[in-house]
């Protein structure tokens, strides 16, 4: 896959976690880092479209609490 160079602001301790990360071997470089939490948010999003059109709108609060539930996460918290 061809690269493009795009400056992007990160808060500095996100950063330096991502720093830490390349660092340490976790990750080829800082660029690495962001371009695979870029294509995890991608995926994350076209998931959550596919799911929208399949019930015609947001999915209703029980399915989504079944999901977090089976997927072994926390439930959703309420919103403030």
């Amino acid at each position: 896959m061809s690269s493009e160079l795009e400056s992007v602001s990160l808060p500095a301790e996100l950063l330096d976690e991502a720093r830490d990360a390349a660092r340490s071997g976790a990750v080829g470089s800082v660029a690495d880092y962001v371009a695979e939490a870029v294509r995890l948010r991608l995926a994350k999003d076209h998931v959550l479209a596919q799911v929208t059109r399949i019930f015609g709108g947001p999915p209703p609060d029980e399915i989504l609490a079944l999901v977090r539930q089976r997927a072994g996460l926390p439930p959703r918290r309420a919103a403030s």
